[in-house]
């Protein structure tokens, strides 16, 4: 059925690459997919309150994202980290407009993917997320014990900790 299934374009952009690009490396080497850099991406954006436009440019090279593919192989992922990321940075809508109206949209209607709230929120939170998440992995010299110390540290902070168990309390996951 065509109105319940997303139609995903590929996302260029042209901010930060190089940073991303050292993000995407040594998360990669470490067994991480394209959907988990992404999405860690992201969030590190929705903690930091960064959301860059999606349009946003400076001095780097082009990149491109294949959502296309990643989204078509990752489906369920993809729509849980689009959906959790619009909840994380919309704390302050209703709980039924978040859920029913943002943070879990389709493009079954002709609109264009980037122009949904929910994908445009992740990934306006993914280039907000560049920059802390790179300074993250250069802090500790891309030493691989120092940088997922300094990660789990980030996640299970008592601040990011206390935001998590709202938003599942909000969406009643267990």
């Amino acid at each position: 059925m065509m109105n319940n299934q997303m139609k995903p374009a590929d996302f260029t952009f042209q901010y930060k690459t190089a940073q991303y690009d050292n993000i995407s490396a040594f998360f990669g080497r470490h067994g991480f997919n394209a959907v988990d850099i992404q999405f860690l991406t992201a969030l590190f954006g929705s903690n930091a309150g960064n959301k860059v436009p999606l349009s946003e440019k400076d001095d780097s090279d082009q990149r491109s994202f294949s959502v296309r593919t990643v989204f078509s192989k990752n489906v369920p992922d993809m729509e849980r980290d689009f959906g959790l990321i619009t909840i994380l940075n919309n704390q302050d809508l209703p709980y039924n407009e978040l859920l029913n109206k943002k943070a879990f949209l389709k493009n079954g209607n002709g609109e264009k993917f980037f122009d949904l709230d929910n994908v445009s929120e992740f990934y306006q939170s993914l280039l907000g997320g560049i920059e802390p998440l790179d300074d993250l992995i250069s802090e500790y010299g891309h030493d691989e014990q120092n940088v997922f110390d300094g990660l789990y540290d980030y996640l299970t902070d008592e601040d990011n900790v206390a935001i998590m168990e709202k938003v599942a309390g909000q969406v009643k996951i267990d």
